[in-house]
């Protein structure tokens, strides 16, 4: 029972660096990209014509996902720094801090949710 243990004491371990996460930085990833998702649930069915189109002023959470870098807040504050954060302390590398695999987490994170 020795080895078992100890492996299992690692797992224990490992798991609350993550849901300590997940309750802090990774919660705040969460809601932003949900807020953005939401509104355009929301919204989609406003949109008009062929192919169906918004301006980009109505739409206010996808507007700051959108816009240049620089110029965003709520896109840094809410979501590049918490996310860069966990991924630190979980000791993930550097490639994973791309877009693309931040996106590929948020939807691994909404399929561990429901």
């Amino acid at each position: 029972m020795g080895r078992y243990d100890t492996q299992m004491q690692e797992i224990i371990e490992a798991q609350l660096t993550f849901e300590t996460y997940l309750k802090g930085s990774l919660e705040k990833v969460q809601g932003y990209l949900d807020g953005t998702i939401s509104e355009f649930e929301t919204e989609l069915r406003t949109f008009l014509g062929e192919p169906p189109v918004k301006p980009l002023s109505e739409l206010p959470s996808l507007c700051e996902f959108v816009r240049p870098y620089k110029a965003s807040q709520g896109f840094k504050s809410e979501f590049k720094y918490p996310f860069r954060e966990a991924l630190d302390a979980l000791g993930i590398h550097d490639e994973m801090k791309d877009p693309i695999h931040l996106l590929c987490v948020r939807h691994y994170f909404y399929l561990v949710r429901n």
